[in-house]
């Protein structure tokens, strides 16, 4: 009998986001689908991500079903490269039927109609890694500006070094101290406070991880009483990329997490918790924590 790794999607989950996958055969998956609470989800799968059952075969493809109007089903097919295909059902019976020879491998992609809208269909279906942590690219990326301004103050230095007059020299070095110097100084502070941490943070979990690599410690959503992000007051600054969260637990613990690791904006589009976010401007948002 044939057996296929099968994962349920909730409706405040964003994409890449499942429950663990449990190994089904064809008859369970179906009554996985019949038992999935959709009313309660907003059954509705107004997109690609919502509310639904993921079904996947070992060789990549995937049938992702969801609810669509009153009784009847919107099932999504992906294939190995990542092409898009959707089909309705107007019963139970008939979507059990499509289950069935998505198992048997017996599938007619011609049922189904071509999505051309969408062109990294895969985020939707693959199971996504919700922990971040420092990378080679958000390091590079974030060093760039001052990498590519101090490249192009330097030649200016090496010719003027010589010169009689030392005004071009003395300007170059004020450039140097008021673009790049802030800028140095903000990184090094937030890799200080990265270094060798890591965040687990999704939308549709009520709970996150933060803390060092060998000593992560588990928090619930419901637990924080203030979410405060600072950032720099004149955005055309060279350094307003720089922003930290401070999220404050019940507990009165106090948790930094830099921008480094993850964007400010996904951090608290994945807290969930709006109403409780301000935001406070600061010349040179240094994070000032015990590391």
């Amino acid at each position: 009998m044939v057996r296929l790794p099968v994962k349920l999607q909730f409706r405040e989950y964003e994409p890449g986001e499942f429950e663990s996958p449990e190994v089904l055969s064809y008859q369970e998956a179906t009554q996985a689908v019949i038992d999935f609470p959709w009313h309660e989800q907003d059954f509705r799968l107004h997109n690609i991500t919502g509310p639904s059952v993921t079904i996947k075969r070992t060789e990549g493809t995937y049938l992702k079903i969801g609810k669509a109007y009153d009784d009847s089903f919107l099932a999504y097919y992906c294939n190995k490269r990542g092409k898009l295909y959707s089909r309705g059902f107007d019963t139970m019976e008939e979507l059990s039927l499509c289950i069935k020879e998505f198992y048997d491998n017996s599938f007619d992609i011609k049922t189904f109609k071509k999505n051309f809208w969408v062109f990294s269909a895969t985020k939707h279906f693959r199971t996504k890694s919700f922990i971040y942590k420092l990378t080679p690219r958000r390091i590079l990326y974030r060093l760039s500006f001052p990498i590519i301004f101090s490249c192009m103050l330097v030649p200016m230095i090496i010719t003027t070094a010589n010169s009689t007059s030392y005004f071009p020299l003395s300007l170059s070095l004020i450039m140097l101290s008021i673009f790049v110097l802030p800028s140095i100084a903000l990184f090094i502070n937030y890799y200080r406070h990265s270094y060798k941490r890591q965040l687990i943070l999704s939308r549709g979990k009520d709970f996150f991880y933060w803390g060092k690599l060998h000593d992560i410690k588990e928090y619930k959503k419901e637990d924080i009483t203030s979410i405060t992000e600072y950032h720099v007051a004149n955005l055309r600054n060279p350094w307003s990329e720089y922003v930290y969260i401070k999220i404050t637990i019940s507990t009165k613990e106090e948790i930094f997490i830099p921008n480094l690791l993850l964007n400010e904006s996904d951090i608290t589009y994945k807290l969930r918790l709006p109403n409780i976010i301000s935001r406070e401007e600061k010349y040179l948002p240094f994070i000032h924590s015990k590391i």
